[in-house]
């Protein structure tokens, strides 16, 4: 009987590195499937305790009951569960990006808005760079949006008791065929042992996280053929570089512009 040899998975060749990303693709689409069942089962529940939860603590604060504090706190961590559930479905979902002409300053724009009012809460400084050479761009602009939103967050909560400042920049590459936004904050840097895991779902730092913000971030930058990547400068804190083809259908091996291949 002839022994095939044992090979490392170094030594795999083409097709079978193809067959086991395949698996592993369909590992993903399978665990996403049985997240999305799980986390419509338990919404409802969650509704429903959240808004008996709302309602007594609204009676409880009324009152001035000191009891007030623990209905505020149970409030706050079905919040929690209900946002990891909302995370689920996100990625159970991976929606196909629409793509069409927009203006980058004017997503980023939108983005720094809606968390201004967090940010003077915090007395932050929020410092924007836009480059007025940048042209409209090709892209799904609720995808993109959706990405600048977790990288503001993320510096939000990444400078809670240290560092005042979030840096949001734009300019045109040197080749000149894609757009680089710049999300960079002065807070601690990212440690080394989970700069290699940033991008992994379900793996967080946070005690409050799910995991999956920054996996479903890069997933939307590669169906825009571009890129997501986090470092820790040498200068101190942390940056985060989103390139994004102006065209996406430059990418279109990595999967951008499904719309052209219809």
């Amino acid at each position: 009987m002839a022994l095939l040899p044992d090979r490392g998975d170094h030594e795999q060749n083409p097709a079978e590195r193809e067959l086991a990303a395949l698996l592993h693709t369909e590992k993903l689409a399978a665990l996403g499937q049985l997240a999305a069942s799980v986390a419509h089962e338990l919404g409802n529940p969650l509704s429903i305790i959240s808004s008996s939860l709302q309602y007594l603590h609204e009676r409880l604060a009324a009152a001035s009951d000191p009891a007030s504090d623990f209905t505020m706190t149970a409030l706050a961590n079905v919040e929690r569960m209900q946002e990891l559930l909302r995370s689920v479905l996100d990625f159970a979902a991976m929606k196909q990006p629409e793509f069409e002409q927009a203006d980058l300053k004017e997503v980023v724009s939108e983005v720094l808005r809606f968390v201004a009012a967090e940010c003077a809460r915090r007395n932050l400084t929020v410092a924007v760079a836009f480059d007025p050479a940048l042209p409209s761009i090709r892209m799904d602009a609720r995808g993109v949006a959706q990405i600048l939103l977790n990288l503001v967050t993320n510096s939000l909560d990444a400078l809670a008791g240290s560092g005042s400042k979030i840096e949001v920049s734009t300019r045109l590459a040197d080749d000149r065929r894609s757009a680089i936004v710049v999300v960079a904050n002065d807070g601690p840097p990212i440690p080394c042992e989970v700069l290699p895991h940033l991008f992994r779902p379900f793996h967080t730092t946070k005690d409050t996280g799910t995991g999956l913000g920054l996996y479903l971030s890069r997933q939307i930058a590669n169906d825009h053929g571009g890129e997501l990547a986090g470092e820790n400068p040498a200068a101190g804190g942390v940056r985060f570089t989103l390139t994004l083809p102006l065209d996406a259908c430059h990418g279109e091996v990595h999967g951008g512009c499904p719309d052209r291949r219809r």
